[in-house]
Formats: C-alpha cells, sequence, structure tokens
C-alpha cells in the first residue's frame, strides 16, 4: 500500500512536491481544512504535462507525513485546526521562504518529529497550471529531539529530498539570498536579472546581512554571499520573485519574515544595517506598507 503525504499548502512549490511525490508512488492528500480542500493542476515539467488530482486528505490519522508549504504569514493560522488530529509518530515538514514561523508550527505538533527545511524549485503558477522552470531539491534536517533520533525519513525519493543533520546553514543560505532579491526585484519592479545590473548594492547588502545572520548559524561570507546571489539571479534571470509578484498583484507578502526578520534580529544583537533598513523603506513604500 502506497505511502500517504498531507500536503498544506498546494501553491507553486506545494504542487511541485505533490507531484514529484505522485511520480515516487505516494499518495499524496490536501491537508487544507478549509471548504473544498481537493485541489486540481496541471504540472509541466519539460516538454512532459501531466494532469493531477489531489483530494482531501480524509482521515489524518492514515498520514505517514505532513509537509508545509504554505506562505510564511499564513502557516501560523492554517495549522491551528490541525493539532491532535494526526498521529504522535508522524513526521512534521516545514518548507518555506524566510525565519519565525517554525515556532507557530512546532507549538502545534509538539511531540510530533518535527524537520524544517528549504526548497530550490523554481516553479511558477498561472491559475490551475504550474510549471518547473529550474530543478532543484527540498534540502531537509531535524529540528526536534526526537526527529533527530529518526534521522532521514524512510521512502522519500532521493530525487526531490536531501537530508542535512543540520538544516539550519541551508535555511538561512536562502533566507540570506532571498533577503536581497526578493524586496529589491520588488522596489525595481523587474525580474530577478537587475540583481546583475546592482553589484555595489548587492555588495553591501550581503555584508550586512552575513554580519547579522552569522551568530544564527550562517556559513557564508560577504564574498560567498554575494557569488552566490548574483549566481541564482544569473540562473534565474528570467524569473520573477514571488514577492515582486505579490506586490504586482497587491497581495501580502513575506517580507516580515524575510527583510523584516534580518532587521529585528539585528537590532536585537544592537548592529546597525542602514543598507537593510533603506531597502525595506523603499519596500514598504512599494507595497503600501509604509507608516
Amino acid at each position: 500500500m502506497a505511502k500517504i503525504a498531507a500536503v498544506l499548502g498546494l501553491g507553486a512549490v506545494g504542487s511541485t512536491i505533490a507531484a514529484k511525490l505522485i511520480e515516487s508512488g505516494w499518495d499524496v492528500r490536501s491537508a487544507d481544512t478549509r471548504e473544498n480542500p481537493e485541489r486540481e493542476f496541471d504540472f509541466i515539467d519539460g516538454s512532459s504535462r501531466k494532469h493531477y488530482a489531489i483530494p482531501a486528505l480524509g482521515d489524518p490519522k492514515k498520514a505517514d507525513i505532513l509537509i508545509i508549504t504554505l506562505k510564511a504569514f499564513a502557516t501560523g493560522k492554517a495549522v491551528r485546526p490541525l493539532r491532535n488530529r494526526f498521529r504522535p509518530s508522524m513526521p512534521v515538514m516545514l518548507l518555506e521562504n524566510g525565519m519565525g514561523q517554525d515556532a507557530a508550527v512546532m507549538d502545534v505538533f509538539r511531540v510530533n518529529p518535527f524537520y524544517l527545511g528549504v526548497t530550490a524549485l523554481g516553479a511558477v503558477k498561472d491559475g490551475t497550471t504550474v510549471t518547473l522552470n529550474a530543478d532543484g531539491k527540498a534540502v531537509y534536517g531535524p529540528r526536534s529531539v526526537n526527529a533527530g533520533g529518526i534521522g532521514r525519513i524512510k521512502d522519500l525519493p532521493e530525487s526531490v529530498f536531501f537530508f542535512e543533520e543540520n538544516p539550519v546553514p541551508a535555511v538561512l543560505r536562502k533566507l540570506a539570498a532571498n533577503t536581497v532579491i526578493n524586496p529589491l526585484t520588488a522596489v525595481l519592479d523587474e525580474k530577478n536579472g537587475i540583481i546583475l545590473e546592482k553589484a555595489d548594492l548587492v555588495r553591501r547588502l550581503t555584508d550586512e546581512i552575513c554580519r547579522v545572520l552569522a551568530p544564527l548559524g550562517l556559513r557564508e561570507t560577504p564574498d560567498s554571499l554575494y557569488e552566490a546571489v548574483m549566481g541564482i539571479a544569473e540562473r534565474t534571470r528570467e524569473n520573477s520573485s514571488s514577492m515582486r509578484e505579490d506586490v504586482r498583484h497587491g497581495r501580502p507578502t513575506e517580507n516580515d519574515f524575510i527583510l523584516g526578520f534580518v532587521i529585528k534580529t539585528a537590532e536585537r544583537f544592537g548592529m546597525e544595517v542602514p543598507e537593510l533598513k533603506r531597502l525595506e523603506a523603499e519596500f514598504l513604500r512599494k507595497s503600501g506598507n509604509a507608516e
């Protein structure tokens, strides 16, 4: 019998994860507790186009894993109705942008093995069509003591999931890159390639970000982070960041969990970050959230 993966958040990333799990033999269900939780989408991967219908979860006790791929600002509210509905031994995996939402998830799933991770899946969603523009993996690892005792989650496809004993450096690395790319492309209202034309500013921003995130476990130097950001911008130059798209469509953004999180961390450490604060002020004006 196929293992059951419950996915909460069937957007671009969640749908991509769902499609890849189904291709690997998993039975994927929607863990959304709202009305009509079922989802259907077309998934385009290169020359392949497939249609997927994701049914509602039904009995949560039958799930073998819960994977959360929601927008950061929606996570806390969405997971609260799931308290005490799953088996205590079932692993819970949080795959999201930014930092700060893991505490809300762990508060709901206090006894479950909890894993934290990030994705590098270049997927976009347009209506009910999800397109994978760049292959990548979800890097995950244990965040709770009992998850550390389990280690790698059995039967997750290694073509998609990469296990790390300590996922924090990978999470912080993506946070650091997103702190530059997401708000800056939103402010400039340009695709990711515009980052390549802002080398001096990117250098100043990565210097500040490294200083702030190093005490949390970031393993990048200012030079290596600068190169990483420019490399991502080059590889995804025709992509439009999620934050830019959110601003363009008047949707809530994940700023509080990305740039906002880094600035609040700097303030907690008593660090000056004038470039980051200037970027946030410009972003808030652009998004219509300036005080």
